[in-house]
């Protein structure tokens, strides 16, 4: 697709006239310049359809950017974690600033609970309980519940044992305090 061939497309234009009044609306830092609109044209023609275009200018004018990205495609729940169908070749150069993840609410409900279960466990017990979550969330959300091992794991456990003798019977009772190891005043 050519810029010439976005031009020609009556929504384009009026998302187009949209997206540079939102830039003017920016102040500084957002300029229009000639250099901007050529730039901008070829990235969006490039992106192979209209549609995906207009889409594009949403996205870039909803998230804020300076430039103009690629939309990010949406995952149904139906779509395995990553994969997307039908999604077309990414170019040489990241069409979007960072990737942002997805999961859903349920994968996070999950990982809430995981973290739940990590507060009452041991450290080798939560190493088992990351590799079991590994198998069932996604990565980032993997990387989110390991951080909080890594915090509880960073505590250290006393146990100190208060015995009496009751009866001519020793009876035990432990508690258990946390501290956070290296102690500091």
């Amino acid at each position: 697709m050519t810029p010439e061939q976005l031009l020609a497309d009556e929504k384009f234009v009026a998302a187009w006239k949209d997206y540079l009044a939102w830039r003017k609306t920016m102040g500084k830092r957002f300029v229009v310049s000639d250099r901007v609109i050529n730039s901008g044209l070829r990235t969006l023609a490039d992106m192979g359809s209209v549609a995906e275009a207009i889409r594009s200018l949403e996205h870039c004018m909803f998230a804020g950017y300076r430039g103009i990205f690629q939309a990010p495609q949406i995952r149904t729940p139906s779509q395995p974690f990553g994969q997307i169908p039908d999604a077309p070749a990414r170019s040489q150069r990241p069409t979007s600033p960072a990737f942002v993840p997805r999961h859903t609410p349920q994968e996070e409900l999950a990982c809430e609970d995981y973290k739940r279960q990590a507060e009452h466990l041991t450290p080798s017990e939560r190493a088992d309980l990351v590799a079991k979550a590994r198998d069932t969330l996604p990565g980032h959300l993997v990387g989110q519940l390991s951080a909080r091992v890594a915090m509880l794991n960073g505590r250290k456990s006393e146990v100190r044992s208060q015995r009496s003798e009751v009866g001519g019977q020793r009876s035990g009772v432990e508690f258990i305090t946390t501290e956070k190891k290296g102690g500091g005043a």
